[in-house]
């Protein structure tokens, strides 16, 4: 049996209207999908299609309590595609 890997990388947020419109309009992810009320949070899952990762961030009402600093960073490296 073969085995693939998916990684999802997860946030809660104060605004995820505001953070899909950045990730959609400006970096130019995709909405792979959404939900809603699902214990209590929406969320919304951001990426590629057909690529092993997505982020998905989450909104539930409560006050988000991240300390940001500079060592708090998402890198995207773009890949030559070999023909």
């Amino acid at each position: 049996m073969e085995h693939r890997m998916h990684l999802r990388v997860a946030r809660q947020t104060q605004n995820l209207k505001q953070v899909t419109r950045f990730y959609t309009c400006v970096l130019g992810f995709k909405q792979l999908g959404d939900f809603t009320d699902h214990d209590g949070y929406n969320g919304v899952m951001l990426g590629f299609e057909n690529h092993p990762w997505h982020l998905e961030f989450t909104i539930n009402g409560e006050k988000v309590e991240h300390q940001f600093d500079a060592n708090d960073l998402l890198v995207l490296y773009p890949t030559r595609m070999e023909t």
